[in-house]
């Protein structure tokens, strides 16, 4: 989760995991119809990755429709 200001207020804003952007950086988003779906074990190899090199990620649940494309190796998200 990230801080934010609303209202005046500090907040923690959860993100979603987007892929990497094509100069390399993590591409995130609050809005979970924008997040890259994986498989459990993608996930956790993810989130393994992601907070050894000084992120904080955890794997969350989504759901997705018959037509999703679920991803299920590094390389499909562009983290090999």
């Amino acid at each position: 989760m990230q801080p934010a200001m609303v209202d005046g207020h500090k907040a923690l804003l959860q993100m979603y995991y987007g892929g990497r952007g094509k100069d390399g950086p993590v591409r995130t988003s609050a809005k979970p119809h924008n997040a890259a779906l994986m498989t459990q074990a993608l996930a956790e190899a993810l989130v393994t990755k992601l907070n050894n090199t000084g992120h904080h990620a955890e794997v969350c649940e989504l759901l997705a429709d018959e037509t999703s494309t679920i991803h299920d190796s590094l390389v499909d998200i562009g983290e090999a």
